[in-house]
């Protein structure tokens, strides 16, 4: 069972950060500047609310535990992610 739930949180975030096919006929190429920025944020409010998932609805406490950390983690990133274009102009 904790198997499961792991490799369903796993899954969640491979999908989320997936790039989409219409995307990749685009540009092989890596965003850079307010691209990578906005990118950079969506991907880490996925994964807060990914964490909330995982939290929330966990089977055991070591899925609970690894939410927990996934809404630290990218909460915290995303805090300094904000900070970025003040502090390079």
């Amino acid at each position: 069972m904790r198997k499961a739930s792991i490799l369903a949180v796993v899954v969640a975030v491979v999908a989320l950060i997936t790039v989409s096919p219409a995307q990749q006929s685009r540009s092989n190429e890596m965003p850079t500047g307010k691209a990578f920025l906005d990118k950079a944020a969506e991907i880490n409010l996925g994964e807060v609310e990914l964490g909330k998932l995982a939290e929330q609805k966990g089977n055991n406490e070591a899925v609970k535990d690894f939410g927990k950390r996934m809404i630290e983690d990218h909460t915290r990133a995303e805090h300094e992610l904000q900070q970025v274009p003040s502090k390079k102009g």
